[in-house]
């Protein structure tokens, strides 16, 4: 695909969003029934299967055309599927298991949904969504086209083989050059993040399309909208105990895996208590302000970067402290072996007031303390010229301990 036909195939979807929107697909939204009887060998095991179906009438799919055998609806003067506009429709499908289909009762059922679907279709409707399902279904088309050495191969990653999206490394260029084209055709006035995409409440941002990893940036709490992918549980905003997915399922792309945790991202989560960390998360930057409640950080046992000692998140060898509860305590013990506490490694604790660190603690990351206004003491086995501090930046509140070097602290 030479960058020409990328243009011609984005420029045929801008013809169907001159057409499309929420209430182009609300007037033409209508339904039926299918019904059948699930037949098995033993008699005794045969159910009912009744489905009220929605679907576009005959006048909204002619005009952008309609795969009869499958019910997907294509992209306009195209052959390719509009992914997102059959998941929009089938998403308010309902299902009835082993109810038998009722003519009358059943015509008259779904006469009073398709008002309820008509309303919810015109509110769910989401045209970034939209741009971005078709974007993502180029990207793979373009990339390849421009490599004479791409094939089509299975990669064996993170204990599954799955099919090879990219015959070659990513290569950022073509990707900037795809998002500057799309973002131009489609969608001038309003910058999209094409390598962002949301499912069960959290944002997610694709750092590698080869390896198949992602970035949580964000949790967001239970979606308004009809965006969600999988029947994987959200995280709902307040959830006390969050454990984040160790894979996300992308609609274009499918799995895709969690390996790096992105500034402030559960800042909304102000009633966690705990939050677990999966086990291929290989970065986690200062992602836990404003999480009040949290008393600890779990880590999967697998992980072979970060582990938890009693709920405070350290590297895998113990030698980093990186990130200390909110809600931990009062006072805490850095453990002896420990040579580095990280930067924003406190950050928020506004509870904290006493912190002692062992003769083995030769850093302190810039903001390690950040925001600790009750902090009024911290203890040090080491001389004061054998630790280095960072210091402050920022608005980084009225943070002004005693310091006292040269102190026998016992270490359990």
């Amino acid at each position: 695909m030479s960058i020409d036909e990328l243009k011609h195939q984005i420029n045929l979807f801008k013809k169907q969003l001159e057409i499309i929107n929420g209430q182009f697909l609300s007037n033409h939204l209508t339904g039926f029934i299918y019904h059948d009887l699930i037949r098995y060998r033993n008699p005794d095991n045969n159910w009912f299967a009744k489905d009220y179906v929605p679907v576009l009438d005959e006048e909204a799919s002619s005009i952008i055309g309609k795969d009869c055998k499958n019910g997907y609806y294509y992209v306009y003067g195209t052959n390719t599927y509009d992914d997102y506009i059959y998941d929009l429709i089938n998403g308010y499908r309902i299902e009835h298991k082993d109810e038998n289909y009722d003519e009358i009762v059943d015509n008259k059922a779904l006469a009073e949904i398709i008002p309820v679907w008509k309303e919810l279709i015109a509110k769910d409707y989401n045209r970034e969504e939209h741009i971005k399902r078709y974007v993502w279904k180029l990207i793979p088309a373009f990339i390849n086209s421009q490599n004479p050495r791409a094939t089509e191969s299975h990669l064996y990653m993170y204990g599954h083989y799955y099919y090879n999206l990219f015959g070659t490394e990513d290569n950022p260029e073509l990707f900037e050059e795809i998002e500057k084209i799309a973002n131009s055709m489609l969608s001038p006035n309003h910058h999209i993040e094409f390598s962002e995409f949301q499912s069960n409440g959290m944002v997610f941002k694709i750092i590698d399309y080869h390896k198949r990893e992602v970035r949580i940036k964000r949790v967001n709490g239970l979606f308004g909208e009809y965006i969600c992918y999988s029947k994987r549980k959200a995280v709902l905003p307040n959830q006390s105990r969050v454990t984040l997915p160790v894979n996300v399922y992308h609609p274009q792309y499918g799995d895709l895996y969690l390996t790096e945790v992105g500034k402030g991202v559960f800042e909304s989560l102000t009633e966690a208590t705990n939050i677990e960390i999966p086990k291929y998360v290989h970065k986690i930057e200062w992602s836990f302000w404003n999480c009040k409640n949290l008393s600890s950080i779990s880590v999967n046992v697998q992980n072979p970067y970060f582990c938890d000692l009693e709920g405070v998140l350290y590297t895998k060898d113990k030698k980093i402290l990186v990130a200390y509860p909110n809600a931990k305590g009062k006072k805490y013990i850095v453990p002896s072996g420990v040579e580095e506490i990280g930067a924003f490694a406190f950050k928020d604790c506004d509870n904290l007031e006493e912190l002692s660190f062992p003769l083995t603690v030769k850093r302190i990351g810039i903001n390690a303390f950040y925001r600790c206004t009750s902090l009024k003491t911290i203890l040090c086995e080491g001389a004061e010229n054998e630790i280095k501090f960072d210091g402050y930046c920022g608005e980084y509140g009225i943070v002004n301990p005693e310091w006292y070097y040269n102190i026998h602290l016992s270490f359990v």
